[in-house]
């Protein structure tokens, strides 16, 4: 008995010890500590994955709590200890949820975690994006982009016509495709594009705008001092670049890298030219119009001191004039830096602008003329003229050669630089043709240059002479001059025919381009503005291949520092000196390859 009752105390004591002394360590347990770094992922239109950081090791568990921009705060779930994910499902597409989580044990409840809100995916579909316009030749232009999302049904493409047009649909597309070619386009409108993806829930909203110019053929470029024109179909003409003296013709004076139409041009022109400062067209009537600066009458409008006030109040004209008394049945007409000179019905030649350096070719010597004169000796049979810097050349229906004007370079080709007359500052020039030295038949085509000259006879051969210190002689010398002209490397008769000819040439203030029977381009002389089109900006005593045009060219046109190609099928090409924007790809940055003429070119 005494055993047993002695049994029953220690029990009694174990039992107290063990309840109340388990209720003592209960008392002592902290709360757990709050959860961090609480994270939440949309991943897909019902399902939003949260994640957490847990920081005790005596959480009995998480509760989660969620709300919407309608709603408070509740209890969403109750997970176990050591879990820190959770999947919340069952969720609205496209609507925002807010979470919040705490840890808990019997000891009470941690702090709240950081507060996360994330929105569900919708079931629109994402916006497309990068969409890009880009004008290719034949009335089109090709449109990529980036789908915004897997879920649309297709894409709707709308346009708009020039920048105050108004979008219309163009219809849609396939849910996978990203391309698309917009055809039958009128040439040289701005067209502007946008595009959204839609499905059965709707449509997204639109991609980034997008534009191009659909390209405008041109049938004729002409590169000038720093700026170029180019004529388009129905007589058209536009131009870009330099336009300190209305050259530009718009009735500005602001310059522009990009073409713009030439104003007040009533009758559709056959052809044009670029001079330094000044540009004229041929009408199809056989007339003349000149535009630009006009401070020596290069206009030839009868006058010199106008019609407009221009650049360090120079007279100018910003839209096209009429040439006085040349009347109609003008065959060419050339603007060169200060002068023009025109080729009039049976082959008469006459100039106008300043005389200098006898370069009207009248023998007068006059300074000045703002109207035509006639150049001595030429009544008749001139075929082609051109006029350059300071001088003037002209080819005859014999294929003879006649220079005149400056002659300080031998750019007369009459086989000295030293006379035979003296003009402005003593300087030798001529005021009257002289032939070139042998260069008396066979010539198809001549071009007047800064300093030098360049003839082409009919078996596609080119001859050059005057200042050669760039190597625009193309004979593989570059010091000095040749009053003499001087078979230019490569298209050297002396060289294998089996090289092509030339089919047209053109010089430029220091550099030569011709262009060859089988469609390329070679140029040469200085490059140190990248005119040379090979990639460089160092000069070539030799004729240089053109980078990407060794076929399909059809025209070429030398300015003072920038040269211009038409390519097959109407497109311009420019490169070189962009200072004012010359090139027309829409910067003003030098080039030394070809680039596209925006609207004209790709």
């Amino acid at each position: 008995m005494k055993f047993f009752k002695i049994f029953i105390k220690f029990s009694w004591v174990f039992w107290f010890i063990l309840v109340f002394g388990c209720q003592g360590e209960k008392a002592k347990m902290p709360s757990p500590a709050a959860p961090s770094d609480l994270a939440a992922t949309a991943v897909s239109t019902t399902q939003i994955d949260l994640a957490w950081q847990d920081h005790t090791d005596y959480e009995e568990g998480f509760r989660i709590e969620r709300k919407t921009a309608s709603s408070s705060y509740a209890l969403l779930a109750e997970i176990p200890l050591d879990t820190v994910s959770y999947s919340d499902t069952g969720l609205n597409p496209d609507a925002a949820y807010s979470y919040r989580v705490y840890a808990f044990n019997q000891a009470g409840d941690s702090n709240y975690s950081n507060e996360v809100t994330v929105q569900t995916l919708s079931n629109l579909p994402g916006a497309p994006s990068g969409l890009v316009a880009e004008a290719v030749p034949g009335h089109q232009i090709n449109l990529s982009w980036s789908a915004g999302s897997n879920n649309q049904d297709g894409f709707e493409i709308e346009r708009k016509a020039g920048d105050t047009g108004t979008y219309v649909s163009l219809g849609t597309l396939g849910a996978g495709v990203l391309t698309y070619s917009d055809v039958n386009l009128t040439p040289g409108v701005d067209y502007y594009y946008r595009l959204r993806a839609f499905n059965l829930y709707g449509n997204s909203i639109f991609s980034n705008e997008a534009s191009a110019r659909a390209l405008e053929p041109a049938s004729q470029v002409s590169a000038g001092g720093f700026h170029t024109c180019a004529l388009l179909p129905g007589g058209k003409v536009q131009c870009w670049g330099d336009n300190s003296y209305g050259q530009l013709g718009n009735g500005t004076t602001t310059s522009v890298n990009v073409p713009v139409p030439v104003s007040g041009l009533t009758e559709e022109v056959a052809a044009i030219s670029s001079g330094d400062s000044h540009t004229c067209v041929l009408t199809h009537s056989g007339g003349v119009k000149c535009w630009g600066r006009n401070d020596d009458g290069q206009l030839g409008m009868g006058d010199s001191t106008g019609p407009e006030s221009c650049w360090e109040n120079i007279p100018c004209s910003k839209s096209p004039v009429d040439v006085t008394g040349l009347g109609s049945g003008v065959a060419v007409v050339s603007a060169g830096m200060r002068h023009t000179c025109a080729v009039i019905g049976a082959g008469k030649a006459e100039c106008w602008g300043y005389d200098g350096y006898g370069q009207l070719g009248d023998g007068n010597k006059t300074g000045r003329s703002a109207v035509p004169v006639d150049v001595a000796g030429f009544a008749s049979g001139v075929t082609g003229i051109s006029a350059g810097a300071y001088h003037t050349c002209a080819v005859t229906s014999v294929g003879a050669v006649k220079c005149w004007g400056w002659n300080d370079s031998g750019q007369l080709g009459i086989g000295t630089n030293n006379g035979p007359e003296y003009c402005t500052a003593d300087l030798s020039c001529s005021s009257t043709p002289l032939g070139v030295s042998g260069i008396t038949s066979g010539f198809t085509a001549v071009s007047a240059g800064g300093l030098h000259s360049c003839a082409l006879n009919y078996q596609g051969r080119i001859q050059c002479w005057g200042y050669n210190g760039d190597g625009e002689l193309g004979d593989g010398g570059s010091s000095g001059y040749n009053a003499n002209p001087v078979g230019v490397f490569y298209f050297n008769t002396d060289l294998s025919l089996s090289n092509d000819g030339a089919q047209e040439i053109s010089a430029g203030a220091y550099h030569t381009c011709a262009l060859t029977t089988g469609g390329g381009l070679k140029c040469w002389g200085t490059g140190e503005a990248g005119q040379l089109g090979n990639g460089t900006t160092v000069r070539s005593k030799i004729p240089e291949a053109v980078t990407g045009l060794s076929s399909g060219v059809i025209g070429v046109s030398s300015g003072a520092w920038h040269t211009c190609a038409l390519i097959e099928g109407g497109w311009a090409k420019c490169w070189g000196n962009n200072d004012y924007g010359q090139l027309g790809d829409g910067t003003q940055t030098l080039s030394d390859t070809p680039v596209g003429v925006v609207g004209i070119g790709p």
